[in-house]
C-alpha cells in the first residue's frame, strides 16, 4: 500500500514539474519580440542600426563561415578558407565540401553592434555535441570537451547565457565536435539581446 502511495506521489510531482515547465516556456516565447530578425549574409551581420531596447532579441540566423573538419583558434581564421553553412541546421556530406556526420567543425561570424554602453547577452540552447565559445578572441565557455580522438571526446549539451560588456563588435568562432551522434552542428538558433532582457527571459549561466 506505502509503495502505491509513493508511486502516486512521484508520477504528481512529475506531472506538477512537466506543467510548469511548459507554462514556464509558453510564457517566454509569448514574451519574445515579433520583429523579424536580419539574416546573417556570408558570416557578416550588421546590427548597428538595432534597437536592442524596443526589438529586445535578434536570432543569429543565416550563413555562417563555416571550416569543415577543423577545430581551428581565432587568430587560425585568416589563413583558412570559409564555406557557407546555413545555422541553425546539422552539417551533413551533401555539401559542396566534405564534412561526415561524425567529427569536427568550426564557426564564424562577426557582428557589428550599434553604440551603447548597455551590456549584452548571447543565449545557447542546442549545440551537437560538444563545443568552445570564442567572443573577439578569448575562450568564454566550453562545453565538454571537443577532440579529434573519441578516448578525449566528452559530450555536453547545456543551455546557457553569457554576458557580454558594452562593445561595438562581435567576433565569435565556436568549434563544435561530434564523435559519438548522428550529426553535428549548431541545431537552435542562437540569440542575442540586452543583458537585463535575456537575464529576465533567458537561461542564467
Amino acid at each position: 500500500m506505502t509503495k502505491h502511495i509513493h508511486i502516486k506521489q512521484t508520477l504528481s510531482i512529475v506531472m506538477t514539474v512537466s506543467a510548469l515547465l511548459i507554462m514556464f516556456s509558453i510564457l517566454y516565447y509569448i514574451a519574445l519580440p515579433t520583429t523579424t530578425s536580419p539574416e546573417v549574409v556570408e558570416g557578416q551581420l550588421d546590427l548597428s542600426h538595432w534597437d536592442f531596447e524596443k526589438d529586445s532579441i535578434v536570432f543569429l540566423n543565416g550563413e555562417w563561415h563555416f571550416y569543415p573538419q577543423s577545430l581551428l583558434e581565432p587568430e587560425a581564421l585568416a589563413s583558412s578558407e570559409p564555406e557557407i553553412l546555413k545555422v541553425p541546421g546539422t552539417w551533413d556530406m551533401k555539401k559542396p565540401y566534405q564534412q561526415p556526420s561524425k567529427g569536427n567543425g568550426t564557426y564564424h561570424l562577426f557582428i557589428k553592434l550599434p553604440d551603447t554602453t548597455e551590456a549584452f547577452a548571447l543565449k545557447i540552447e542546442n549545440i551537437w555535441m560538444a563545443h568552445r565559445l570564442f567572443i573577439n578572441g578569448s575562450l568564454v565557455k566550453e562545453m565538454g570537451v571537443p577532440a579529434w580522438d573519441e578516448a578525449q571526446y566528452e559530450p555536453r549539451n547545456t543551455p546557457y547565457l553569457v554576458n557580454i560588456e558594452p562593445t561595438d563588435h562581435l567576433d565569435i568562432v565556436i568549434q563544435v565536435s561530434n564523435q559519438i551522434y548522428y550529426s553535428g552542428g549548431i541545431t537552435h538558433p542562437i540569440q542575442l539581446g540586452g543583458g537585463p532582457f535575456m537575464t529576465q527571459h533567458g537561461v542564467l549561466s
